[in-house]
């Protein structure tokens, strides 16, 4: 059987980019003339989008802080836990692990937990397992 010679395609792949780079080229061109021609304009834009930035983030800290303000309230008085869930008796006592100090607090509590419902560290790095007990009457 006779081989026959592959024939190499002429160009290959340099002529595409050196087109491609041209066009990326008159593109880059083209944009800084346009901010150029309206760098008025984009000025403008920019404090626009920076104040309504910022408005946006002071309005979100001050709805953070008040639920946090009357989360707080909520866990000062001991009555509350009364109409609780489980879990939900978990993540206060996490919350007030956290308050007093604790780190990297984290509700594990599940079936097959061998009594840990909750994990942290205290503040001198040593590892605190809480097991909560919320009894009715």
């Amino acid at each position: 059987m006779v081989r026959r010679r592959r024939r190499k395609k002429s160009g290959g792949w340099g002529a595409t980019v050196i087109f491609g780079a041209f066009i990326a080229a008159a593109v880059v061109t083209w944009l800084v003339d346009q901010i150029a021609q309206h760098l008025t304009a984009l000025a403008f834009a920019c404090g626009i989008a920076l104040v309504v930035s910022v408005m946006f983030a002071l309005v979100r800290s001050r709805r953070l802080r008040a639920s946090r303000f009357r989360q707080a309230e909520q866990d000062r008085e001991i009555s509350i836990t009364d109409g609780m869930t489980g879990r939900e008796f978990e993540e206060w006592v996490a919350r007030l692990l956290e308050r007093s100090g604790c780190r990297e607090v984290l509700v594990v509590g599940s079936s097959g937990d061998k009594g840990a419902d909750i994990r942290a560290l205290t503040s001198t790095g040593r590892l605190l397992i809480v097991q909560c007990k919320r009894y009715g009457e």
